[in-house]
C-alpha cells in the first residue's frame, strides 16, 4: 500500500527500553537530512541529531536513549518531533530503564 502523507508510526520496542527506533512513514524520499529533537515531560530539549534517508516508504530513526551528554534519562513520557522537507511532526513514547 502506498504511503499518502508523512506519518509517524509507533516506536519500536513500545515501549522503549533503552534504545529504540522512531519509526517514520513517507510517500516520498526526503531531500533534506531527517532533524530529530527529544524533549523531556517539561519540554526542555534532551538530544537533537539529524539522519539522511534516500528511500521512500519506512524509514527507522536509531535512537540510542541517551541524552546530549551520553546519560540515560530517567524513565518517563518524552516527547519528540521529527522535522524534514518543511515539514514538522511530533510523537510521544515512554521509556522505561
Amino acid at each position: 500500500i502506498p504511503v499518502q502523507a508523512w506519518t509517524l508510526l509507533p516506536t519500536r520496542p513500545h515501549p522503549l527500553r533503552g534504545a529504540g527506533l522512531l519509526r517514520l512513514a513517507t510517500p516520498t524520499a526526503p531531500v533534506k537530512p531527517i532533524e530529530v529533537l527529544i524533549y523531556d515531560s517539561g519540554g526542555r530539549r534532551i538530544r537533537s541529531f539529524t539522519q539522511r534517508a534516500t528511500h521512500a516508504g519506512l524509514i527507522e530513526i536509531g535512537w540510542d536513549g541517551r541524552d546530549a551528554l551520553g546519560h540515560e534519562p530517567a524513565s518517563g513520557l518524552y516527547l519528540y518531533r521529527v522535522q524534514v522537507d518543511g515539514r514538522a511532526l511530533e510523537g510521544k513514547l515512554v521509556l522505561l530503564r
